[in-house]
C-alpha cells in the first residue's frame, strides 16, 4: 500500500460526499464522473472499506463514509482558513458581527478600544440585533443561548445577576429604603420581565402586586434608557450596568440579585471561517 495520503482522492470523495453525486462532484472539480468514481474507489482501496453504496440512480454514503466525510470536510476547511490567513494577514479585512444591543453597548463597546488599538486595520461591523432577521449576512452571530448543551460554544457563561436598579432622583423622590416599597414604583420591563420581577420580589418572601403603571417595553436598551431618566425601576444584570452604578448614574436600592442561567451563543457563517480576523475577535471576545 502507498502510504502517501491520496489528496485527490480525498478531494473527491469530500465534493461527491457533500453534494451526494459523482455528477455534481465532477462538475465541481472539473473533471469526469468516471474521474470521480475512480478517484473513490482508490480511496477504498487505500482505506479498506467502502465510502459509498452503489445503487442503480444514486450513490448513498455507508456509515463509515459518513462519519469520515465529516473529519475530511473539516480537514479541507482547515486547510483554507491557514491559507487564507497566510495569503491575508491575520487580522485585516473586514468582519461584521451581529449580537443583541444590550451586549453590544453596555458590554462590548467600552471594551472595544483596546481591540482596535491592536488590529488597526480591520474594519468592523457591529449590528445591534433585535430581530432575527438583523442577523443576516452577518460573520458572526450572539445570540442569547435557548438551552445550555455541552457542544454549545458560549460566551459570559456564568449567570446573569438580575439587580433592581433606578436613577438617584427617583430614589430620593420615592424614598426607597426597603424592598415592599418598589411595589408602589414603575417597574419597567420587557418581553418576560414581569415574571422575572415576580421571582425577584418572591425570593425575598414578598408577593408580588405591581402598582398600576408599569412599563413594558420592546427592547433592553430602552429598558435601561428609561431607567437612566428616572421613568421607574429596572430589573438589570448586573453586567450591564458597571459603568452606570460606579459613575452614580445609577443606584441599586436593594442588594439582592435573581441569579438566572444566561449564556450567549456563538455561530460563525461558513464564509467567515476563511477570514483572517475571525479567529482574533472571537479570541478577543471570549477574553472579556
Amino acid at each position: 500500500m502507498d502510504n502517501v495520503l491520496p489528496l485527490k482522492a480525498l478531494q473527491a470523495f469530500e465534493s461527491a460526499g457533500r453534494t451526494g453525486s459523482f455528477q455534481r462532484a465532477a462538475g465541481e472539480l472539473g473533471v469526469t464522473p468516471s474521474a470521480i468514481s475512480h478517484q473513490i474507489k482508490s480511496l477504498e482501496e487505500y482505506l479498506g472499506f467502502e465510502l459509498f453504496e452503489r445503487k442503480a440512480r444514486q450513490v448513498v454514503l455507508t456509515p463509515l463514509g459518513d462519519a469520515y466525510l465529516e473529519t475530511v470536510a473539516q480537514s479541507f476547511l482547515q486547510l483554507d482558513i491557514a491559507t487564507s490567513r497566510l495569503q491575508q494577514g491575520y487580522a485585516t479585512g473586514k468582519l461584521t458581527v451581529a449580537m443583541p444591543a444590550l451586549l453590544l453597548q453596555q458590554y462590548v463597546m467600552p471594551k472595544l478600544f483596546y481591540f482596535t488599538e491592536k488590529h488597526p486595520e480591520l474594519e468592523i461591523e457591529l449590528i445591534s440585533a433585535d430581530e432575527e432577521s438583523d442577523y443576516d449576512g452577518a460573520d458572526v452571530a450572539i445570540r442569547l443561548a435557548q438551552d445550555s448543551r455541552k457542544d454549545n460554544d458560549f460566551l459570559l457563561s456564568r449567570s446573569a445577576e438580575l439587580t433592581a436598579v433606578c436613577a438617584p432622583e427617583l430614589l430620593e423622590r420615592e424614598f426607597i429604603m426597603a424592598a415592599p416599597q418598589l411595589l408602589q414604583c414603575r417597574l419597567l420591563y420587557c418581553h418576560d420581565g414581569l415574571d422575572y420581577w415576580r421571582r425577584w420580589f418572591n425570593i425575598q418572601g414578598i408577593d408580588f402586586f405591581p402598582a398600576q403603571g408599569s412599563m413594558n417595553f420592546s427592547t433592553e436598551t430602552a429598558v435601561l434608557q428609561a431607567a437612566l431618566e428616572g421613568v421607574g425601576v429596572a430589573l438589570i444584570d448586573l453586567r450591564f450596568v458597571q459603568r452606570e452604578l460606579a459613575q452614580g448614574l445609577l443606584m441599586a436600592p436593594v442588594d439582592i440579585s435573581l441569579h438566572l442561567p444566561q449564556n450567549y451563543s456563538v455561530t460563525f457563517s461558513r464564509a467567515a471561517q476563511l477570514k483572517p480576523a475571525v479567529d482574533a475577535f472571537y479570541r478577543w471576545l471570549k477574553a472579556l
